[in-house]
């Protein structure tokens, strides 16, 4: 009977790290989506700045070779 109670602790103890494991990638996961979505708003701002950068550029070579703005 006592061999019965050791293999029922170590299977508590396997469940036990078992839900922590599982909690830990779950806390992961959630850590990794938050930075794929501030990477990806960092993304959308720095194609924001590009586009404007080449607007201005645009329009800079607009008024050298002589034309309207």
């Amino acid at each position: 009977m006592s061999n019965m109670k050791i293999i029922s602790i170590l299977d508590d103890s396997q469940r036990q790290q078992e839900v922590q494991i599982e909690a830990d990638i779950k806390h992961a996961i959630v850590h990794v989506d938050d930075e794929i979505r501030a990477l990806r708003a960092d993304v959308v701002v720095e194609i924001q700045r590009l586009r404007n950068r080449v607007q201005d550029l645009t329009l800079r070579v607009t008024v050298l070779e002589g034309g309207s703005p």
